[in-house]
């Protein structure tokens, strides 16, 4: 009987002082926010690393998520990735977010290498037409290779014909599939944006989000940008976009080109 109640004790003891670790990271962890929401990132980052030192598992995830998300925003990409994958190697609740930041980061860094490539091609045809003089650059030869290229932007509005997004095919005009389309990612990001994210800020009232993105000649969702009152709402608006489905690509002259897309997003945080 001694024995029963001298384990009872140590398990109570134990509990208690794991709830106690938990306690304490979860106040770091908010001082951590407290940083981050004054962009000293660099404290944010060291006030989760101690949260996740003295959190148990239960609570380590999510304060690594954090960490991440903040790597992120300070653009030390490497160090986002490599919290991510730990996050990932836990498997636990937040696997499936850290998964989706992963893949958010990895699109946009493809995304500027794409950028930057295509900028040193546009300069290598500028040095070439400027050492060919005799060039063939005849009104009539442009009209020749008119709607041949693929490399351009067309906005979402003006293009001739729209990108199909899953579930929208059985639709014919141009007018039902992008209503189409707009309700549908409308759905898709009411169902997938966390909104918890603007209550960890303390934020209250109408939340606007204004997220901008391409849908390339493939149907991927590349070049996302966004805009909103908070760098962590704005990472978590950018994850939800990438995470959108393949589409058929939007055509112009008979031919696949990138289409541009604006999102606004509303939320409302009541106190």
């Amino acid at each position: 009987m001694k024995n029963i109640i001298t384990i009872c004790f140590m398990l109570c003891f134990t509990v208690s002082a794991l709830g106690q670790n938990n306690k304490r990271a979860i106040k770091v962890y908010q001082k951590a926010i407290n940083a981050a929401a004054v962009s000293e990132y660099d404290e944010a980052i060291q006030l989760c690393n101690l949260a996740i030192k003295l959190s148990e598992p239960d609570y380590k995830s999510e304060f690594m998520l954090f960490k991440g998300m903040t790597y992120q925003i300070m653009e030390e990409e490497q160090l986002a990735l490599n919290v991510y994958d730990e996050i990932i190697a836990l498997d636990g609740y937040h696997t499936y977010k850290a998964k989706s930041f992963r893949s958010l980061l990895i699109n946009k860094k493809d995304y500027r290498v794409k950028v930057a490539q295509e900028s040193n091609d546009e300069k290598d045809k500028e040095e070439t037409i400027t050492k060919n003089p005799d060039l063939d650059l005849s009104i009539e030869n442009l009209q020749k290779t008119k709607g041949k290229s693929i490399g351009i932007d067309v906005p979402f509005a003006a293009i001739e014909t729209v990108p199909v997004y899953p579930g929208c095919e059985r639709l014919t005009t141009n007018a039902e599939r992008k209503n189409c389309m707009s309700q549908k990612i409308q759905k898709f990001i009411n169902r997938k944006f966390d909104t918890d994210i603007g209550t960890t800020f303390d934020l209250e009232g109408k939340i606007r989000i204004l997220v901008q993105f391409k849908i390339n000649t493939v149907g991927e969702v590349i070049g996302i940008q966004s805009r909103s009152p908070n760098k962590y709402i704005s990472l978590e608006a950018e994850r939800v976009v990438n995470d959108l489905p393949i589409m058929k690509p939007g055509m112009q002259h008979g031919k696949p080109v990138t289409v541009v897309y604006s999102l606004p997003i509303v939320f409302q945080i009541t106190s």
